[in-house]
């Protein structure tokens, strides 16, 4: 009888699904790379005032799925620096004027998958 062999299925672990794990190791693998990438856009990119649009008194996150997803685009290389603070500010504007998060997420879905198909 022949043993099997497990075969491995899902995501391969990415350079930050390994950082993931180790900053945040009691959450599950996807949430915590999603935290890892809301926190490059606050802590490395917004300064104070557009960090504490995404960040409570207390450190938690707020409105963390905008920020995961400027804060990925920018970490894959899509979107520098500059782009990920316009696209921020122009999140919190949106936000303020009313739009709620899951229309800002949608957009900037469809803001990523522009510049994916002009990349290739």
């Amino acid at each position: 009888m022949e043993t099997a062999t497990k075969k491995k299925r899902g995501r391969p672990k990415s350079v930050y699904g390994i950082l993931a794990e180790m900053y945040y190791p009691n959450e599950e693998p996807r949430a915590a790379q999603n935290r890892l990438y809301a926190g490059t856009l606050v802590a490395e990119l917004l300064g104070q005032k557009p960090g504490d649009f995404f960040i409570t008194e207390r450190g938690n996150y707020r409105r963390q799925g905008i920020a995961e997803k400027i804060g990925r685009m920018y970490e894959i290389g899509l979107i520098d620096e500059d782009d990920a603070r316009n696209l921020a500010q122009q999140a919190i504007d949106l936000y303020n004027d009313g739009a709620t998060v899951k229309e800002i997420e949608k957009c900037l879905s469809h803001i990523r998958a522009e510049i994916e198909r002009g990349h290739q």
